[in-house]
């Protein structure tokens, strides 16, 4: 958990949830989930989830995404 101006490095399988203006860096795969993000560097198949936007940054051109229907 990063909050407040906390620089943050992530890798390998970690996650990490971002809150104020920190800043994390990821790589591995590495799992954000911010509320809003002040700055985010993605490497490899890390990922970062901007929930004030539902929106998901990576860099892996390879990445696929499902969609799961609510039952």
């Amino acid at each position: 958990r990063a909050s407040g101006s906390a620089t943050v490095r992530a890798s390998g399988s970690a996650t990490v949830r971002a809150y104020d203006s920190a800043t994390v860096e990821a790589s591995g795969s590495a799992y954000i989930c911010s509320w809003s993000v002040k700055e985010c560097q993605l490497d490899e198949h890390a990922v970062c989830r901007i929930m004030e936007s539902n929106t998901i940054k990576y860099v892996d051109q390879n990445i696929k995404f499902e969609k799961i229907e609510n039952q």
